[in-house]
């Protein structure tokens, strides 16, 4: 490591705070859930539109499924629900090219799925009716949003197939294959064995099947006539059809099935019956198979780093390139191929009015970010830019001004404990317990490319699984993270293990460990006796950092020299938790999730406290108010009065807001 001396001069050179600036707001998942779909590049997997379906709740709203009609109106089947145990099936029609929903059609029940009629143009939203069981199908003109018929179909819940004649609608029973005529919307045949649905022949004559149980080896493909209803052919196939949703795909052109095996694709040529079986890579799990109509088979799968789509040639029988998908792989092709859609979790992102205002003026959608009530995301104004983690272990990454999501970079080996800071920078420990290869890191990765530049393994055990972080912070082009090791017992120091022990020499399991963000590299490390995860905070001035933490049983205030690293002052606290600091570093806000306390930095006494407990705050530039986010609502409390000034309620019922981010204007 550098001379500490040197490398932290810069650092301590502070400029005072400036003049007052102009900022706004931003409240992560608050304060109305509201479902979202992604337009991706068909070639790439590149966000390029969030779209809202349309579809609202005070608790919840979710994107289920969707197919695109002929006019390229898409019909968009939401999940919503209407109460804390009632949802509702609500398909909305919308324009993805100026994202307008031009209506909407209620059906009182849960989503199942949705298929359009390829010649009259009907829509068919399958949903579970109120209480659970029968499964119904209502059958809609897009052009009135009117239901014409809405019936009890006998089905298991799989995919639902419309004939690309339009006579006909195929389900998935249980040990069966059941048919329904579109003209009466009545069944009038069940053909029993097959009962996994792969496709329909473009001219409608034969429908192609699997079977995983009822006597039938799983291995067999049946092709039934469409006409009599009778199986003409039995295949077996090389391995086990996995019950996908559905279990396969139909080329375009109809000379070609992709099959799903479970941990590889087959593709059988109809005519000739020649197989070919290709592996997944790393021997993953598929998910699902989609044909586009550009001639792009899209196979869809769970990496182990996130949700992914694998590009594969039928004409190679090869995969020719990946990428990540957010939050799901519950992907739809549009007719030309030009655009793939994908219906996953969305969060809603509100900014309110000028401070102290409730008043929401205007709102976005992210991925799930439900869940981060703890600090997590994060503003970057040099390239305006705002980070956030979300469930599925990515950060996702959107723009300052618009809101909308321009990308996000998966980090699911590093998750749980993703918390990001501007300029591009993720503290993260790995994901699964037992893990004695991962460590805690310091990630970099540049948001234009969306890819990971740099990583710095943390100076603690390299066996740990355990560590967490609260808070980070930068001072200068230094970044401060302090990390904490909840079960590894060497507090200080590990020299004292054995060679065969789990720690190695000069590893620390509690401390802050300084990174140079020019050049990207550990420069210091200050081990520090603490015994939870640590609130911290660099008030501006002053070259001191302040962290609560719990020490031995005594919860504590400790102010750390940041050129030296050593432990300058520590003062007892009623409790630990979140710390900011106020703009002009005179003092330090401290939310215990009892109390707002505030503490003088120069004396470390408390000069006032509130019985208001929190999950987290943020401090305006200004300094006057904090925005703090509960478990139902958003607070904004006068630093002067430490009096709740404005509630503005989350209304996502079932969801907790994130951290508030302040973004500079």
């Amino acid at each position: 490591m550098k001379s500490e001396a040197a490398v932290f001069l810069a650092a301590l050179l502070l400029a005072s705070p400036g003049a007052a600036q102009k900022f706004e707001v931003l409240l992560p998942n608050c304060c109305i859930s509201s479902a979202a779909i992604l337009a991706l590049n068909p070639q790439t997997g590149q966000i390029e539109r969030t779209l809202n379906t349309g579809a609202q709740s005070p608790y919840r709203a979710l994107a289920y499924a969707l197919v695109e009609l002929k006019n390229g109106t898409l019909a968009v089947l939401n999940d919503v629900m209407t109460s804390a145990t009632e949802e509702n099936a609500l398909v909305t029609f919308l324009d993805p090219a100026t994202g307008k929903v031009n209506g909407s059609l209620a059906l009182p029940g849960q989503a199942w799925t949705i298929a359009v009629n390829p010649q009259t143009g009907a829509v068919y939203a399958g949903y579970v009716s109120s209480g659970g069981q029968p499964l119904r199908i209502a059958e809609i003109n897009p052009t009135t949003q009117a239901v014409i018929k809405d019936v009890n179909v006998n089905s298991a819940e799989g995919p639902l197939m419309v004939s690309p004649d339009g006579k006909r609608i195929y389900l998935e029973d249980d040990g069966a294959i059941n048919v329904y005529s579109t003209a009466t919307m009545t069944q009038i045949a069940s053909i029993p064995g097959p009962d996994l649905l792969i496709g329909v022949s473009p001219d409608s004559s034969t429908v192609y099947a699997g079977s995983g149980e009822n006597g039938y080896p799983m291995n067999s493909l049946f092709f039934i006539d469409a006409q009599t209803f009778k199986i003409t052919r039995t295949v077996s196939v090389k391995g086990y059809l996995d019950d996908g949703y559905p279990a396969g795909a139909i080329s375009t052109d109809g000379t070609e099935l992709f099959i799903n095996l479970g941990t590889s694709v087959l593709t059988v040529n109809v005519s000739t019956l020649a197989m070919q079986t290709t592996p997944m890579p790393e021997n993953d799990q598929i998910d699902g198979i989609v044909a586009s109509p550009n001639g792009i088979v899209y196979v869809l799968t769970y990496t182990g780093t996130g949700y992914a789509a694998l590009l594969f040639s039928p004409a190679s029988y090869s995969f020719t390139s990946q990428f990540e998908l957010l939050g799901s792989d519950s992907v739809t092709a549009s007719l030309t191929g030009s655009q793939l859609y994908l219906t996953t979790d969305s969060s809603p992102l509100s900014v309110p009015g000028p401070e102290p205002s409730g008043t929401i003026v205007r709102t976005a959608l992210t991925g799930d970010t439900t869940g981060f009530e703890e600090p997590a995301g994060s503003y970057d104004p040099v390239d305006n830019l705002v980070f956030l983690p979300d469930n599925f272990y990515a950060i996702e990454i959107l723009s300052g001004s618009t809101l909308q999501l321009k990308g996000f970079i998966p980090f699911t080996a590093l998750g749980p404990n993703l918390y990001s800071h501007g300029a591009g920078y993720v503290a993260a420990f790995p994901l699964i317990d037992g893990d004695t290869t991962a460590q805690g890191q310091i990630v970099q990765f540049d948001p234009v490319s969306q890819t990971v530049t740099g990583t710095i393994a943390l100076p603690m055990p390299s066996a740990d699984d355990d560590g967490e972080f609260l808070q980070i912070a930068t001072l200068g082009r230094f970044l401060y993270a302090p990390y904490y090791d909840f079960d590894n017992q060497c507090i200080i120091s590990c020299d004292a293990k054995s060679p065969a022990g789990k720690t190695p020499a000069n590893s620390y399991s509690s401390g802050i460990a300084v990174v140079d963000t020019d050049s990207f590299e550990l420069v210091a490390n200050f081990p520090l006796n603490f015994d939870s995860k640590a609130g911290f905070a660099i008030p501006s001035g002053g070259g001191f950092g302040y962290l609560s933490a719990l020490v031995g049983n005594t919860n504590e205030l400790i102010q750390v020299n940041l050129a030296t690293g050593s432990q300058v002052n520590a003062v007892p606290l009623a409790d630990t938790g979140f710390l900011v600091a106020s703009p002009d570093g005179t003092l330090l806000y401290l939310n215990s999730g009892h109390s707002i306390d505030v503490i003088d930095v120069q004396s470390l006494s408390l000069v006032n406290s509130a019985p208001l407990a929190y999950n987290g705050m943020s401090i305006t530039p200004d300094g006057q108010y904090l925005y703090c986010n509960a478990d139902a609502e958003v607070d904004i409390v006068s630093t002067s009065t430490l009096q709740v000034v404005t509630v503005i309620p989350s209304q996502t019922g079932i969801t907790t807001p994130g951290v508030p981010i302040i973004l500079s204007r």
